[in-house]
């Protein structure tokens, strides 16, 4: 057996590891082997447990050799599917998460197999709309998901979204504004409840509606050339203290006024694509575009740039999922090669990937969800992870 620095023991047994607060309530959580999964214990007997000087530990199984779990294990939690049992997460890459007022983690995955509800602190796993037929549920080809401060769960289809009360099994969606105008025939890229209550969904292709969450009465603004603006297609959706809406596009940067569908350009963007956007606690937004990363001070209708990191400063040349910034006001940047963090009062860049005990160093392109000013939920092609 083994002890950590706080307490906790660790000990090996017939069915798996189990760990135990030693003086604290009575509840042992058991480790189970899942043989042939990566980043599971392959083996149901374990003799002992060893804590190295470096803070890892160590399993002796019975038949399935040695199991490491590195020391910052707490860091990084990750949830794996488990393709033998489809009540679990769907298989595939995560194509998107969201977290809800109780901390809950819905997300999308490539396996186009609804949608799914996980309780990060029990790993219990919710599976919603597999059989889903587009009318008395949403379809199962979901990209867009998100719960609502009343409980509904919101589906962005293909030209579609939709609107699910889990309290009465009500379904309703819709695919067209107050002037009958078509949503474009594209899938719902982001969601995003505003302050007031309404819905904003955004659509690959380009442009933006605004949904009225009790009436899905629906605006629709396309973007782009027909309104004059220099971009259209959506990559991150943010708002502000004043509850102004922010777009993250392809040439930069729209903002509109609280409960307004008129976006305009912002100035002082250097026009490329952005990834993604976030606002510090200090007021200042934070955005990346490829290979760079950007303080701005917004003054009325610009930006002032505060700061950049780029190649010169150890920044990687990469595109982002998205960003976020912590509340300790580190920016945490998810990419397609791994996990990246600075930190503006040291000017430190960390990076993180397998090796740290990410399940895969892939992230999805999508932003990642704030959890709490310390937490945040993000998905890999291998599954979600909580950081």
């Amino acid at each position: 057996m083994a002890v950590e620095p706080d307490g906790e023991l660790w000990y090996g047994s017939s069915d798996g590891v189990r760990r135990w607060r030693v003086g604290g309530a009575d509840d042992v959580i058991v480790h189970r082997a899942h043989p042939g999964r990566a980043l599971a214990l392959q083996a149901h007997g374990f003799l002992d447990v060893l804590r190295d000087r470096e803070g890892s530990l160590w399993f002796a199984s019975e038949g399935g050799g040695l199991a490491q779990l590195l020391p910052h294990w707490r860091a990084i939690r990750v949830f794996l599917p488990n393709p033998d049992n489809p009540a679990e997460l769907p298989s595939g890459r995560v194509r998107l998460v969201s977290v809800d007022a109780d901390a809950d983690i819905w997300l999308t995955a490539d396996s186009n197999d609804g949608v799914a509800q996980l309780d990060p602190h029990s790993g219990r796993v919710v599976r919603w709309f597999k059989g889903g037929d587009g009318v008395s549920q949403p379809e199962p080809k979901a990209l867009a998901i998100l719960r609502d401060r009343d409980g509904r769960i919101w589906t962005g289809n293909r030209g579609r979204v939709g609107r699910f009360d889990i309290a009465t099994g009500a379904y309703s969606d819709v695919g067209s504004d107050d002037n009958d105008v078509s949503f474009p025939g594209t899938m719902v890229r982001r969601l995003a409840e505003l302050p007031d209550g309404q819905m904003l969904a955004a659509f690959g292709g380009g442009g933006v509606a605004r949904i009225d969450a009790e009436t899905m009465r629906a605006d629709f603004n396309p973007l782009g050339v027909s309104r004059e603006l220099s971009c259209a297609e959506v990559a991150d959706i943010r708002v502000d203290s004043h509850d102004r809406t922010w777009l993250a596009c392809e040439h930069g940067v729209l903002r509109a006024e609280r409960g307004s569908l008129d976006f305009k350009g912002i100035q002082g963007t250097s026009g490329a694509p952005i990834d993604s956007l976030d606002f510090a606690p200090d007021g200042h937004l934070w955005m990346h575009s490829l290979g760079l990363l950007g303080e701005f001070r917004v003054d009325g209708d610009s930006l002032l740039p505060t700061r950049s990191v780029g190649a010169s400063d150890g920044w990687p040349v990469v595109t982002a999922g998205g960003l976020v910034v912590d509340g300790d006001g580190l920016i945490w940047v998810t990419t397609s090669r791994g996990l990246l963090s600075y930190d503006p009062a040291t000017r430190r860049i960390a990076s993180y990937d397998e090796n740290d005990g990410l399940p895969s160093a892939e992230f999805s392109a999508t932003p990642p969800a704030l959890m709490s000013p310390h937490l945040f939920a993000a998905g890999t092609v291998a599954g979600p992870v909580i950081v």
